[in-house]
């Protein structure tokens, strides 16, 4: 099904923290959902052109035998693209006919963040959140200041996180019913770092996680936007119950292209033991033997006295400052 164009400026995606998401890849994520019950509700929080939904409608018309309808509630900020949007669902509407399938939609040009936030905490006239079985979702990405009204919001809900996109997961796991699916596609930072430690904690603490996928290469999830930064698909059902293992998958460029798969262990994954709660991906067998080996060192960084900080430098970023021989004052840049 076609999608209904939009024109973006990168300086205007830019201000809204939001790439767009490819059909290959929106195609590639609705294939992680699991079978789902008959009647669909369906969040797209900033859904952009609609491509998330359609590719979750195009999917279940194929394969969801079950689904006899899906109601579909979709977030967008950005007015000048609500007629490019309802385009794209009137267009579900005819695909899910075709299919016997009942599609209805309602489009909100709101502040998801905003109007979440004060529904959960029930300052909105008093109206109950609503509840979803599905939530497929491409969060922008800008971090908050302290200060920022969408800080502000979602601390009164109990979300303490400093970025646009944690705080839209945050607000979309407590949107499901129990047993309720979300795919989403997020930048990788959240995994590791104190900064997102809250947010790690409560995103364990509300949801099970089923499937981790990483791109091997950083232009690989949004390569139109000339996007460098670390990307992850992951799938994670509504409970408290961890799971045992998990799907752990790698592509090296887009996500149908060269799979790589494993199944492992949850404790591979979050160290049971570990406070900060930080999620490894070993996409490969070799990251699991190095970290493996690196559980067997006697010691640890901070016994020897020593600090280290990951990202402070990343050389395409300070490509006037590299040299390829030592200097004086130069200091070496080291990859892992």
């Amino acid at each position: 099904m076609k999608i209904a164009a939009i024109a973006y400026s990168r300086s205007r995606r830019e201000e809204l923290g939001q790439f767009l998401t490819t059909p290959r890849v929106a195609d590639f994520m609705v294939s992680m959902f699991a079978p789902l019950p008959q009647t669909v509700r369906l969040l797209d929080a900033g859904a952009g052109a609609g491509a998330l939904t359609v590719a979750f409608v195009s999917r279940v018309c194929r394969q969801q035998e079950g689904v006899r309808a899906i109601e579909a509630t979709l977030y967008e900020l950005d007015p000048d693209i609500l007629n490019a949007l309802s385009a794209t669902m009137r267009g579900c509407q005819r695909l899910c006919m075709a299919a016997s399938i009942r599609f209805t939609f309602t489009i909100h040009c709101a502040d998801f963040i905003q109007e979440m936030s004060a529904r959960l905490a029930g300052d909105l006239f008093g109206s109950l959140p609503p509840a979803f079985d599905a939530a497929i979702v491409n969060p922008p990405y800008r971090k908050m200041g302290t200060a920022s009204a969408e800080r502000r919001a979602l601390r009164a809900v109990g979300v303490e996180t400093s970025n646009l996109y944690t705080g839209f997961i945050a607000l979309v796991q407590r949107l499901l019913v129990p047993g309720g699916q979300v795919v989403g596609i997020t930048p990788r930072s959240f995994c590791n770092g104190a900064y997102f430690r809250p947010f790690r904690e409560d995103f364990l603490s509300h949801l099970e996680l089923r499937r981790l996928h990483v791109f091997d290469s950083r232009h690989a999830a949004f390569r139109d936007d000339s996007v460098l930064q670390e990307n992850i698909i992951f799938h994670a059902v509504k409970g408290r119950t961890p799971p045992r293992e998990l799907m752990v998958s790698s592509s090296s460029g887009n996500p149908d292209d060269d799979i790589t798969e494993r199944v492992v262990p949850f404790s591979e994954i979050v160290h049971p033991h570990d406070m900060e709660k930080f999620i490894h991906i070993p996409s490969t067998a070799s990251h699991t033997a190095a970290k493996e080996s690196m559980s067997g060192l006697s010691c640890s960084l901070a016994s020897l006295g020593m600090t280290v900080s990951t990202g402070r430098v990343v050389d395409f970023r300070v490509k006037d400052a590299l040299r390829q021989e030592p200097e004086r004052g130069t200091v070496p840049l080291l990859y892992p």
